[in-house]
């Protein structure tokens, strides 16, 4: 059992970090600009259903190279 969902990336100190969770019709359900901030399963302090939700990920590391990263995350209860 995970009490949140975060990425996990050899990237230090990036100088952008765009952290995105989308539901299945595309509506920004979170977003974080901060490595130390996951994602609790809810929309504004509400529970979200379970189900499948897509996420993106983009950062630059201290070469400032944009790197990116997308897939899906299943929320369970």
């Amino acid at each position: 059992m995970n009490d949140g969902f975060l990425p996990i990336t050899s990237v230090r100190q990036p100088s952008l970090f765009e952290f995105n969770i989308f539901d299945r019709w595309g509506q920004p359900v979170f977003s974080s600009a901060s490595v130390d901030q996951a994602w609790d399963g809810k929309q504004t302090g509400i529970e979200t259903p379970q189900g499948v939700y897509a996420w993106r990920l983009r950062l630059r590391d201290s070469e400032n190279q944009v790197h990116s990263a997308q897939g899906h995350v299943v929320l369970l209860r």
